[in-house]
């Protein structure tokens, strides 16, 4: 299945060539740090990918695929489940394997779940040891 791929513009239109390139390769080596991980943590979880990926100078968001369309759902309205069998949304985004994504990435790792899916969001702009002093400053 092809993902797709947008990125946020700036006020003058659009991105740098190679900066737009460096987040494109920047994206792909946190999707496949994420994947590995949700994999180590638990060997069901080998068949999840993401359905879209969003750029921005702040983050990077990962949509997880959850349900698939059929080719002809506008005929025939069938779907399935993109999850592999026994993999819960939930379990996918729970406090302790958000931790173990943002230890992997270095980086802030956060999770929303609703009406538009679940994504998986990886901060640009913290990395650990920013999140770490902030809280040791609380």
């Amino acid at each position: 299945m092809k993902q797709v791929v947008t990125v946020e513009l700036t006020e003058m239109g659009r991105l740098d060539v190679k900066y737009e390139r460096g987040l494109i390769d920047e994206s792909k080596v946190y999707q496949q740090i994420i994947l590995n991980c949700w994999t180590r943590l638990d060997p069901k979880r080998k068949g999840i990918w993401f359905e879209r990926i969003q750029y921005s100078t702040t983050a990077i968001r990962f949509k997880v695929a959850i349900n698939r369309r059929d080719r002809f759902y506008w005929l025939n309205k069938l779907t399935w489940n993109a999850l592999p069998s026994g993999v819960y949304a939930k379990d996918l985004i729970s406090k302790e394997v958000l931790t173990e994504l943002g230890i992997a990435c270095q980086r802030k790792v956060t999770a929303v779940a609703d009406i538009n899916g679940l994504w998986v969001i990886v901060h640009r702009a913290y990395d650990l040891d920013t999140t770490i002093n902030e809280a040791d400053q609380l």
